[in-house]
């Protein structure tokens, strides 16, 4: 039979199973919120390292492109005074 001693040594009983029940419950929704945190920081890494390739390489497409019109500038300065030569030639003429 229940008498008061056992009441209240069931109430602190259910009061102690209600506490550890709610700390577990806090580490464990911590756990997985640290979980999604990291698994998205990985993600957000993962989209900068793309990135950072994506930008190296446009980089060096830039560099490319720069090159090849210096030399098609060349090829162009070096056209015109051969024409400029051609045309004092066709004057002389």
């Amino acid at each position: 039979m229940i008498n008061g001693e056992s009441q209240v040594s069931l109430a602190f009983l259910f009061a102690v199973v209600a506490v550890v029940g709610t700390i577990y419950n806090i580490v464990t929704s911590s756990k997985r919120n640290t979980k999604a945190e990291a698994e998205g920081i990985i993600k957000a890494n993962l989209k900068l390292d793309e990135l950072c390739q994506t930008t190296r390489e446009t980089r060096l497409d830039i560099r490319t492109l720069e090159t090849k019109i210096d030399q098609i500038k060349e090829k162009q300065m070096e056209h015109e005074l051969r024409l400029s030569n051609v045309e004092k030639k066709v004057e002389e003429l």
